[in-house]
């Protein structure tokens, strides 16, 4: 497990397009928020034990998925992200995500 600080949140900004989405289900209805909700969540909980494993990624030239599993604390996450490449830049464009049980 790595400990999510400031600086991880940093890092995680820059890999995110400025008009990136984030989506889920929640009680059978679709969610979809600004990535900024990501940020403001994490600046609001503080930092947290966290561990990821990358699962699995398709990239076709300048587009890519990546499956990540990932855990906070006792909850467990399915995240699914899309990039896309400009330049010499991935940047992710989306980010869904399942809540394991």
């Amino acid at each position: 497990m790595l400990k999510v600080d400031a600086k991880e949140i940093k890092t995680a900004k820059e890999a995110f397009a400025q008009t990136a989405t984030m989506s889920w289900n929640e009680n059978g209805e679709l969610k979809s928020v600004p990535i900024q909700a990501l940020y403001d969540l994490f600046d609001t909980s503080g930092p947290s034990e966290a561990s990821y494993e990358l699962t699995a990624l398709n990239v076709e030239e300048d587009a890519a998925i990546a499956r990540i599993e990932s855990q906070f604390g006792p909850t467990k996450f399915a995240d699914m992200f899309t990039l896309v490449k400009t330049g010499d830049q991935w940047k992710i464009i989306s980010k869904i995500y399942h809540v394991k049980k």
